[in-house]
C-alpha cells in the first residue's frame, strides 16, 4: 500500500461481497478505490482547493465525479489529452496558453462511505503500520 500509508505488508481485500455481487460492482469498487486513495493523499497533505487530473484514468467521467464527491472539491480535467507532451512543446516554443478544463463539481456524499473505506484499510494493514507517514 503506497502513499500516504507506506505499508508494504498490507494485504489486498474486497469487502462487502455477497452471493449477489456482480462483476460490474467489482469494477466500480476498483474505480472507487482509486478515488479513495487520492483522497487519502489529499487528507495527508492538509487538503487543496481543487484537483487537476490528467492521464489515462482521468478519461473516466465516473471516476472524476466520484473523486470530486469523495474529496469534496472540484476536479478539473483538461479537455486536451497528453498534457506532458503539450506542456513541453509550449515551454520549448515559449508559448503561454491557458488550458480549457472540464469541471466535475462535488456533490454531497455520505460520510459512511469514507468510514467504510477506513475500516477496510484497518483490516488490510499490519498493526505496526497504521499511522500515515512520509517515507524518507
Amino acid at each position: 500500500m503506497a502513499a500516504p500509508w507506506w505499508d508494504d505488508t498490507a494485504v489486498g481485500l474486497i469487502s462487502g461481497l455477497t452471493l449477489g455481487t456482480r462483476p460490474e460492482q467489482l469494477a466500480r469498487a476498483a474505480v472507487e478505490s482509486i478515488a479513495h486513495q487520492v483522497t487519502d493523499v489529499l487528507d495527508a497533505m492538509g487538503g487543496a482547493e481543487r484537483i487537476l487530473a490528467d492521464g489515462g484514468a482521468a478519461e473516466n467521467d465516473h471516476l472524476m465525479q466520484i473523486q470530486a464527491d469523495l474529496a469534496g472539491m472540484p476536479v478539473h480535467r483538461a479537455r486536451t489529452a497528453n498534457l506532458s507532451a503539450l506542456g513541453a512543446a509550449y515551454l520549448a516554443g515559449g508559448i503561454e496558453r491557458p488550458l480549457d478544463y472540464h469541471e466535475f463539481a462535488p456533490r454531497p456524499s455520505d460520510p459512511a462511505v469514507r468510514h467504510a473505506w477506513r475500516e477496510a484499510l484497518d483490516r488490510a494493514r499490519t498493526p505496526s503500520a497504521r499511522t500515515p507517514s512520509a517515507r524518507s
